[in-house]
């Protein structure tokens, strides 16, 4: 893939647009842990996928305005909350997304 600029890049938080006040997305991630399940009849190792775990990371600057950043992460709820980073506008982007409970 080749470089690109951030300019352009859209982020939504649990359906909040928060694109202006996102300074930087500092890391995704995603991983899943395996455990061995090799029967004695196999020539190979043979691995079961498990809980899988990710992470969208970001600084973004205190915005108290009607339906940006302080409105959008004040509370920090028990349920799910869902984060979409879309590096681009162009159809045929990627995009990161991500289920998962808010920590901070």
């Amino acid at each position: 893939m080749a470089k690109k600029s951030g300019l352009g890049d859209n982020i939504f938080v649990h359906g909040y647009d928060l694109s202006g006040d996102v300074g930087a997305v500092d890391k995704i991630s995603g991983s899943k842990k395996v455990t061995d399940i090799t029967g004695i009849n196999s020539s190979a190792v043979e691995r079961l996928a498990l809980q899988g775990d990710g992470e969208i990371s970001f600084s973004a600057w205190f915005n108290s305005a009607a339906d940006q950043e302080h409105a959008a992460l004040k509370g920090l709820p028990t349920g799910d909350r869902q984060v979409t980073y879309c590096p681009g506008t162009t159809a045929g982007d990627t995009a990161s997304m991500l289920t998962a409970k808010q920590i901070n």
